[in-house]
């Protein structure tokens, strides 16, 4: 069965469901939506990450934000967020936005509950896919074989474009482990 609650800081303008639909309750003063039948259920969009979201406006004060869905629900439904806790997408599907896959976790529990699911690597990039990434694995392979015969990190940082830091970092394994 679904059920309505305000979103918060928007009562009486718009509704939250448990199984994550948001819907205009309060009319429109102006635009193309004034004769629009209420309460109205917002289609919403995609933030390109994988979450659903909706933009969220007050006529009166005039102003609006695009909002979560997923955040809008566990809000309404679960309270506020506590300090240091995220919002687990409990079964890893980002667009589903009911209130029965959504649970408040430290940082610490939604990356390990991310490994379970071995999804950290889509979530994620490594390697070469990631933005930052200066040297390619055939590179990084290299580094390791000749740290290990002995060869300074200063003239392969150098060498590379890269900073000794960099070098440092793929001979404790902490970059370019699977190189």
């Amino acid at each position: 069965m679904e059920i309505w609650l305000p979103v918060t800081g928007f009562e009486g303008i718009y509704d939250v469901s448990n199984l994550g639909a948001v819907r205009r309750i309060k009319p429109y003063k102006l635009g193309k939506f004034v004769n629009q039948p209420l309460p109205r259920i917002l289609t919403g969009g995609n933030n390109g990450r994988g979450y659903k979201t909706v933009l969220l406006s007050d006529s009166d004060t005039r102003r609006s934000k695009t909002y979560k869905i997923h955040q809008l629900v566990a809000n309404a439904f679960l309270g506020p967020r506590p300090e240091k806790q995220e919002i687990n997408h409990i079964n890893r599907v980002r667009s589903d936005n009911r209130l029965c896959n959504l649970e408040y976790v430290s940082h610490q529990r939604n990356m390990k509950h991310c490994y379970e699911f071995k999804e950290r690597q889509d979530t994620c990039p490594r390697g070469t896919k990631h933005h930052n990434a200066r040297i390619t694995e055939q590179i990084a392979r290299d580094i390791k074989q000749r740290l290990k015969s002995g060869e300074i990190m200063r003239n392969m940082a150098e060498q590379y474009g890269v900073s000794i830091a960099a070098i440092h970092m793929i001979k404790t394994g902490k970059t370019w482990a699977r190189a």
